[in-house]
C-alpha cells in the first residue's frame, strides 16, 4: 500500500516538473519572439532589403579576403577604402550607416566607436562636390503653362503645378491618392500622408492653376486610386504613373524649352524650383521650412542664403555706403551713330501706327516755359540729322525731345509701365492664335513697342547730356 502511494507521487511530481518545462519553454519562446520582433523594428520596414544586401556584400567580402569572423576597425577601413574607388562620399556614408544598423542587430557590434573610420568617410567628404538638381525660373514656367499643348503636355503641367505648390518629393507625386485632394471653390487642398519625414502635410493650390488641374481630373476613369495616371492622346488610361516617370518630368520639360543640359533637371528639381522660388519672393527661413517639411532649419537657410533677393538686398546695403560719381554721357553725333549702328530701324509702315504715348507727350508750351526748371539747351541740328536718319522719326517726334528734366523723368515711367502691359498681351497672343489678323496686329504691335523704345533711348540720352551740361 505504501510503495504504490508513493510511485503515485513520484507520477505526479514528474507531471508538473514537465508541465513547468513546457511553460518555461513557452515563455523562452515568447520572450524570443519578442526580442526578434524588437530587433526587426530597428531596421526601417521599407528599407529592409537594401540594409540586408549591404550586410552580405561586407560578409561576402570578408570571406573572399579570408579575414577573422571578428569584425575591427582595420577591416571596415580596408572595406570603405576599396568602396571609395567606385562610389562617392555620400554612398559611403549612406553605407556606413546601414552596416552600422545590421552590425548592432547581427552581431551586437557597434562600429560608431571607431572614430578613425569616422575621420576618413569625413575626409572623403571635403573633396566630394554634389551635384544638384537644376531650376526652373519663373519665366520658363509660365512659358510651358501657357505655350506647351495640352494634348500632349497635360500631365506634365498637373505634375508641375502640384510639386511647385507643395514642394513635393517623387515619392510623395506617387503616393498621391484622389482621395487625398479636396476641391473648394477655385482651389485644390491637397493632403499628402506618405511623406518622408512621417508627417502629414497639407496645402493649397493656386486659383490660376485650377482649370488645368480640374481639366485633368474630367478625364480621369472612375474607380482608380492613385491620383496620377497614364496620360496619353488626350486621354487618360488605367494606368499609374510610375517612378521612374515622375524623375523624367523635369527633363522633358526642359527639352520642351531647349534649355542646356536637359539632363541636368531630375525628378528633384521641382522640389527645388519650388524652395527657390519662395526665397527669391522673400520666404523666410520658417516658411521656407513649412513648405519643404524639413527637420533641421540649416537646408531652408541654404535656400534664403542662395536666394537672389537676399542677395540684391546685401548688395544694395553695401553700396548704400558709397558715392558714385555719375559717368559722363554727353551726347554727340558720333557717339549716337556708333551706338545705334546696330539697332533695327523700324519700316516706314510703323509711322503709320497710331503712338500710344502721343497723347501722353504732348507738353503744354506755356506750362514748360512757365517752370523754372525748363531746360533752354537744345539738340543741335547735326543731332537732330542723325536721329532723323538712323530712327526714321518725324519732326514732331524729334521736337519732343525738348522737355524739361521732370517731362523726361515721367516719360520714363510712363514707356515703363506700357512696356509691361504691352509685351506680355503680344507674347500671349502669339502663343494663342496663329490665324493671319492676329499676326498682323502682333507685327504691328512690335513695330510700335519697339518705336517706344527707340524714343525711350533717345531721351534718355538728351537727358542726361543736360545733367552733364
Amino acid at each position: 500500500m505504501f510503495a504504490v502511494s508513493s510511485s503515485n507521487q513520484k507520477e505526479s511530481d514528474n507531471e508538473s516538473d514537465s508541465d513547468s518545462d513546457e511553460i518555461q519553454s513557452e515563455a523562452a519562446q515568447e520572450i524570443q519572439r519578442l526580442i526578434e520582433k524588437a530587433k526587426s523594428n530597428v531596421i526601417p520596414e521599407q528599407s529592409r532589403p537594401l540594409y540586408e544586401k549591404q550586410y552580405e556584400k561586407f560578409l561576402e567580402w570578408k570571406t573572399k579576403m579570408k579575414l577573422s569572423e571578428e569584425i575591427t576597425q582595420n577591416h571596415l577601413l580596408a572595406y570603405f577604402q576599396k568602396l571609395s574607388e567606385t562610389y562617392a562620399a555620400t554612398s559611403l556614408w549612406a553605407t556606413y550607416s546601414k552596416l552600422k544598423s545590421m552590425l548592432i542587430c547581427k552581431k551586437n557590434h557597434d562600429i560608431s566607436k571607431y572614430l578613425e573610420l569616422q575621420c576618413f568617410l569625413k575626409r572623403l567628404g571635403k573633396r566630394h562636390v554634389v551635384k544638384k538638381a537644376m531650376v526652373f525660373t519663373p519665366e520658363e514656367v509660365s512659358k510651358f503653362l501657357n505655350c506647351a499643348d495640352d494634348d500632349e503636355f497635360l500631365l506634365h503641367k498637373v505634375i508641375l503645378v502640384i510639386g511647385l505648390h507643395g514642394c513635393l518629393r517623387t515619392i510623395e507625386l506617387l503616393n498621391l491618392k484622389i482621395t487625398d485632394m479636396k476641391a473648394e471653390g477655385n482651389l485644390f487642398h491637397i493632403k499628402i500622408f506618405s511623406t518622408k519625414t512621417k508627417r502629414t502635410k497639407s496645402f493649397v493650390t493656386s486659383p490660376e492653376v485650377y482649370p488645368i488641374i480640374n481639366k485633368y481630373m474630367k478625364l480621369r476613369p472612375d474607380k482608380m486610386e492613385r491620383f496620377f495616371l497614364q496620360y496619353r492622346k488626350s486621354k487618360c488610361t488605367r494606368q499609374n504613373v510610375g517612378k521612374a516617370t515622375f524623375s523624367s518630368i523635369p527633363k522633358k520639360i526642359a527639352t520642351y524649352l531647349k534649355l542646356d543640359k536637359p539632363e541636368t533637371y531630375t525628378g528633384h528639381a521641382l522640389r527645388r524650383t519650388s524652395a527657390t522660388l519662395a526665397a527669391d519672393l522673400g520666404a523666410d527661413t520658417l516658411t521656407l521650412q513649412r513648405l519643404g517639411d524639413w527637420k533641421s532649419a540649416s537646408v531652408a537657410q541654404s535656400y534664403v542664403n542662395e536666394s537672389m533677393l537676399n542677395k540684391k538686398t546685401t548688395s544694395t546695403m553695401i553700396a548704400s555706403a558709397f558715392q558714385f560719381k555719375k559717368p559722363s554721357t554727353a551726347i554727340t553725333a558720333k557717339t549716337l551713330s556708333e551706338k545705334n549702328q546696330n539697332d533695327c530701324a523700324p519700316s516706314t509702315s510703323c509711322q503709320q501706327v497710331p503712338c500710344v504715348l502721343d497723347s501722353q507727350l504732348k507738353v503744354d508750351q506755356e506750362k514748360i516755359l512757365e517752370n523754372s526748371q525748363t531746360c533752354d539747351k537744345s539738340i543741335s541740328s547735326m543731332e537732330l540729322n542723325v536721329i532723323h536718319s538712323q530712327y526714321e522719326l518725324s519732326e514732331e517726334d524729334i521736337n519732343e525731345c525738348h522737355l524739361s528734366q521732370q517731362d523726361y523723368k515721367q516719360f520714363f515711367e510712363r514707356n515703363e509701365m506700357i512696356n509691361q502691359s504691352s509685351e506680355p498681351k503680344n507674347v500671349n497672343k502669339r502663343c494663342a492664335n496663329d490665324n493671319q489678323d492676329d499676326k498682323e496686329n502682333d507685327a504691328q504691335m512690335n513695330q510700335l513697342i519697339k518705336r517706344e523704345k527707340i524714343k525711350s533711348s533717345i531721351h534718355e540720352k538728351v537727358y542726361y547730356s543736360y545733367i552733364v551740361l
